[in-house]
């Protein structure tokens, strides 16, 4: 069978559905380590992911920056050995500078946006 034939039959309200998730999700928690911790830290970060969906934040880029965190992790601190600690090796780099002035501005933008908005604003009702 299709799942087209099978969803219209199986009719679960949305109450029981997410009730058993989240047995689901507490008792395979508990079941790795055998500890509340885990319980409670997976409780938290359903509450950061309720506020994650409340705020309309959008998945994909959460998604991205937890998958290549740990790889830029490891590349920094590759490069802080080869450098001898010394942080002003990565910036003096042309490259690695482009990027940091690349990200810095990725950053500012939404505030330089609002702000230029802000002022034509002001400008248009004087």
């Amino acid at each position: 069978m299709s799942a087209r034939r099978i969803a219209p039959r199986i009719r679960i309200p949305r109450s029981y559905l997410l009730s058993a998730i989240l047995v689901f999700c507490v008792a395979g928690s508990h079941a790795i380590n055998t500890s509340f911790i885990d319980v409670r830290t997976m409780l938290g970060f359903g509450v950061v992911g309720l506020a994650r969906e409340s705020a309309r934040v959008p998945l994909g880029p959460f998604v991205i920056g937890v998958g290549l965190t740990p790889i830029a992790e490891v590349q920094l601190r590759a490069a802080m050995m080869m450098s001898g600690d010394d942080p002003s090796a990565i910036l003096t780099r042309p490259f690695a500078m482009g990027f940091l002035t690349l990200a810095l501005l990725t950053l500012a933008w939404p505030c330089l946006a609002a702000r230029r908005a802000r002022r034509n604003i002001a400008n248009q009702t004087e």
